[in-house]
Parts: structure tokens; sequence; C-alpha cells
């Protein structure tokens, strides 16, 4: 049988030609966390010397997954974070609460001229985040976003 691949079509991928030492701020939600957990270790492997946060969103703390492959990935490099949050969460407890898209902009540095920004998962949360970075002072070309539409 004959099988045809396309090449990625998101917009959300790692790429070295733009250098290894900038900042990478991550935000995902539900199965948009797999995307970016693939950039997380293509940017690991390939040397990446800036600091990379990944914010995983979800509603309740059931929601969460890879979470200790994640926690792992945090303990062994340095310049890795990861940081789950829950919107309907108990304070104490594993992760942060509150609102992804607000404890991720509290997380973007104040010079923002090399930040990377990628955003996956829902659209709300991702368009939501992408016009707040924007407006906070992020360059739209280093905004990476692909939101996960519902199937029909």
């Amino acid at each position: 049988d004959e099988v045809i691949l396309r090449g990625s079509a998101g917009n959300c991928f790692y790429s070295v030609d733009e250098g290894r030492d900038y900042p990478i701020i991550m935000a995902g939600t539900g199965t948009g966390l797999a995307p970016l957990y693939g950039i997380v270790f293509d940017a690991l492997a390939k040397g990446h010397k800036g600091q990379i946060k990944l914010f995983h969103g979800a509603l309740n703390e059931a929601d969460l997954y890879l979470i200790d492959a994640l926690q792992e990935l945090d303990k062994n490099n340095e310049n890795f974070t990861y940081v789950p949050c829950v919107l309907n969460g108990e304070d104490g407890k594993f992760y942060q609460t509150g609102d992804i898209q607000q404890i991720t902009m509290a997380a973007v540095p104040s010079d923002k001229t090399n930040v990377r920004l990628f955003l996956c998962g829902a659209p709300e949360m991702v368009n939501s985040l992408k016009t707040k970075a924007f407006l906070g002072g992020l360059s739209s070309k280093n905004i990476y976003a692909d939101a996960f539409l519902p199937s029909k």
C-alpha cells in the first residue's frame, strides 16, 4: 500500500536557526500539552541554553497528565521548569491554582525582546493569551500558536 505523508502543519515547533539562548514560555491546555512536550524534548536535545517554562492548564487535578515525566525533566534540567495549573484546584497542592493565562503572563520577563511564546490547546485560551501577550509587549513574530479546534 502506498502511504502519503506530509510534514507538520502547525505553527508550534522549535528552531535552532534563531539561536539557543532565548527564553521560551509555553502554555497548553488539554491535549495542547502534546506538541509542547515535543518542543521541550527537541529544545533540550539540541542544547537550548535559555530558560524554558511550561505551563499546563487543566480544569481539575484529574485532567493533568504526564506529571511524573515532566517533573523528572524539571528535576534533571536546570533551564526547564514545569508548572501544572488547575483552575478549580485546592491551594497547597503540587500545582498552582488559578487561571493559566494570568499565571503565564506573570512569568513573562520584563525584557520581552527575545522571548518566544508557544500556545496550544483550547481556542479560547490560545486566542486570548495571544492577544494579551501582544498587548503586553511581545512581538507577534515571537508568538507561536496552534488552537485545537473540536471535530465536527
